[in-house]
């Protein structure tokens, strides 16, 4: 019972490492994968207890001594609680991507305008209500789905395209200097905690390894059971893009388009496609495959890339047991026992310079050309640079 720790971690490339580069310049993707778990016990016992129980029908009287627990070891034949299910951490990761990629636009003009011509305005706010055809519930959940699918993203994309209006000259001015440099950007998930609590009383409850005999008013000891699960997940990665110089004529009409696709995004790419499905929305309400489209557009465009990634996950499992009121013979002062089960995972998983689950043989040249150029790979074979 004095816990254990498994690891199990690969592709570490610390020999990648220079000594005497600053670690803030750094850019080496020397990390690798790897998988923990470590299992804790923790006891409120002491070294030595002593203890007396009568036969209350002799003279007899029976004394223990050593440590007591709050919990039966031997029927609990000592294990720890389970580890919680691994998430996804290719999907976590590809989600945390599409939302920190220093090339996002500030607003989606290319989607607006092709639901609006598709669809139209939605309806007026409480036409739905109003008409004799949708009568009380049905108008009142129409008026609910106009809200929320029609009205709600229009007013969020009106919004967007207010503070693009307002603000161009500050977002133009980061996404020139960005470019070039290395751009590190961290997303971390809301962390999810779950407790649960029990309590029970009754002469089922005395400490282990003894029997009620050894204590007053056993009927009266109460065992509380509390589990705690908790998850954190977060993402840490560097990104680099390129934006022409515009030396030439040529240059600058690049330039400039680069420039307004930051602002409003106006090109028919493959995310903008998805988007404009009439069913798109369904498929991303239970996956992340819209974030999958928005990367793999992002990706292709202004020479993105990054120099590394990970997305990282901590799982605890964690179950107390408390035996309060319990009485010793010979000691009226009521004691408390306490013991503490925990499982601790921690898992961390390396992206390639395009995304999660992208694997060397999926690039295409042009990809694998701005990975050379930006010096990420130094060996002969890019593969070995590329996890999978």
């Amino acid at each position: 019972m004095t816990g254990r720790q498994v690891t199990s971690s690969e592709e570490n490339a610390w020999y990648k490492i220079r000594r005497a580069e600053p670690v803030q310049s750094r850019t080496w993707d020397i990390g690798g994968n790897f998988d923990s778990s470590k299992h804790e016990f923790e006891s409120t016992f002491k070294d030595s207890y002593t203890c007396y129980s009568d036969a209350r029908d002799s003279a007899i009287w029976t004394r223990y001594t050593g440590p007591l627990f709050a919990h039966p070891l031997l029927a609990n034949n000592g294990t720890f609680p389970v580890a919680l299910n691994p998430g996804d951490l290719h999907a976590l990761g590809s989600t945390a991507i599409a939302r920190v990629l220093p090339t996002n636009p500030a607003a989606d003009a290319a989607t607006f305008i092709g639901e609006l011509t598709r669809e139209g305005l939605p309806s007026i706010v409480g036409a739905q209500l109003l008409s004799q055809r949708s009568r009380p519930p049905r108008g009142a959940a129409s008026e609910y789905l106009n809200w929320e699918f029609g009205w709600a993203p229009v007013i969020s994309d009106l919004e967007k395209f207010r503070d693009v209006a307002i603000g161009f000259e500050g977002i133009l001015e980061q996404y020139r200097r960005d470019s070039g440099r290395n751009v590190r950007r961290r997303y971390s998930y809301p962390e999810d905690i779950e407790t649960t609590e029990t309590k029970t009383t009754g002469t089922q409850n005395v400490p282990w390894p003894l029997s009620s005999a050894y204590f007053d008013f056993p009927e009266q000891i109460t065992k509380t059971v509390r589990t705690r699960k908790t998850r954190k997940v977060w993402f840490s990665g560097c990104f680099t893009y390129y934006l022409d110089p515009g030396d030439t004529a040529l240059g600058r009409a690049s330039r400039h388009a680069q420039e307004a696709r930051k602002l409003l995004n106006l090109e028919l790419t493959p995310e903008v496609v998805w988007n404009l499905a009439p069913w798109s929305w369904a498929v991303d309400w239970f996956s992340n495959a819209g974030d999958v489209f928005h990367n793999m557009s992002a990706f292709q465009q202004d020479g993105l890339v990054m120099r590394y990634g990970y997305i990282m996950e901590t799982t605890s499992h964690e179950v107390s047991y408390t035996l309060s009121n319990v009485r010793f013979k010979r000691s009226p002062v009521p004691q408390t026992l306490t013991d503490t089960y925990r499982i601790v995972r921690k898992r961390r998983e390396r992206a390639t310079p395009y995304g999660f689950g992208v694997k060397y043989d999926g690039l295409t040249n042009r990809q694998l050309a701005i990975v050379l150029a930006l010096g990420i790979t130094k060996g002969k074979n890019p593969r070995d640079n590329f996890p999978g």
